[in-house]
């Protein structure tokens, strides 16, 4: 299964006559969650500052991987040498 479509975001919604952060796929559906309503769900123990640094971290995370594979791939040559 793949996962939800990116960029994930972080957006505010409201269950229950409260607002709370969610984090969103690319189509705007919830992709974390605790409490079920509508189309989504939400969290609502999770602070602004966690959900952003979770987006920042899926959002980046194929980058990240590439990178780690080059640098593991020039360190190799380096070692042969």
């Amino acid at each position: 299964m793949k996962h939800s479509p990116l960029p994930w975001k972080v957006e505010e919604r409201s269950y229950f006559d409260s607002t709370f952060p969610v984090i969103a796929d690319s189509d705007g559906v919830v992709v974390n969650g605790a409490i079920e309503e509508g189309e989504g769900t939400a969290l609502p123990d999770m602070r602004k500052e966690d959900a952003d640094l979770i987006v920042r971290a899926v959002n980046t995370h194929e980058e990240l991987v590439e990178v780690c594979e080059v640098f593991l791939e020039s360190l190799h040559c380096y070692q042969k040498k």
